[in-house]
């Protein structure tokens, strides 16, 4: 994809805020068990957090062997530059569009034992806080565990956004929970209510992630 010149000063230098702001942070990982028990299990396991949420695992998972799923619209392209400089091995796709080689690449990869792939299930233009069934689609194909993140800033700028984008601010106390690995077997069939179970433990750990920056 083309970029103006801009976005391309914006893809080789956008890594280097995300280092200064989140340097003066202090991290806290709560449930980091949750993903080790599906690290050992026999297939590979999908990290999902909300969209509004995605700067701090954008960022703290670029040391635990994640792949982050990134889309194929506009702005996706300066992520996906910026996580390179980060460390990640981005894979671009779409969950919600018809089969592509990028989907089928997503499905292998996390079939593969001990592979995590991080994604928004809401994103990238909402609805806000709903499971896509797309995604839900390759995750039981896959057999895969479900892996629900909450992640939050004692102090954010909230951008005017479909999804009411939060960006941390300097000096921030910033929590990240991981919840219990969920599986998605192949008999279920309706996967409409598991996206709401699935919507609503994603919540749970979000909500506790906010409350363990205030407390």
């Amino acid at each position: 994809m083309k970029l103006n010149s801009l976005n391309n000063i914006i893809c080789r230098f956008g890594h280097l805020p995300l280092y200064a702001l989140f340097s003066t942070c202090q991290f806290r990982e709560l449930g980091v068990e949750n993903l080790n028990v599906a690290l050992n299990k026999s297939s590979g396991a999908v990290i999902m957090f909300w969209h509004s949420y995605l700067l701090i695992p954008f960022y703290y998972l670029k040391n635990h062997g994640v792949i982050p799923l990134i889309g194929l619209h506009s702005d996706a392209e300066i992520l996906s530059q910026i996580g390179k400089r980060l460390g990640y091995t981005p894979l671009r796709g779409s969950s919600n569009r018809k089969p592509t080689a990028a989907a089928v690449e997503l499905l292998k990869i996390i079939k593969q034992p001990g592979n995590v792939v991080a994604l928004t299930p809401d994103g990238p233009r909402g609805p806000e806080r709903k499971v896509k069934i797309g995604t839900l689609k390759i995750v039981r194909k896959a057999d895969a565990s479900i892996i629900p993140l909450g992640a939050a800033a004692s102090r954010n700028r909230i951008f005017n956004s479909w999804d009411k984008f939060h960006q941390p601010k300097l000096f921030s106390k910033i929590s990240i929970v991981y919840g219990k690995p969920i599986k998605l077997y192949k008999n279920i069939n309706n996967l409409e209510d598991f996206s709401e179970q699935i919507s609503e433990k994603i919540n749970y750990v979000q909500n506790l992630a906010e409350y363990e920056v205030k407390h």
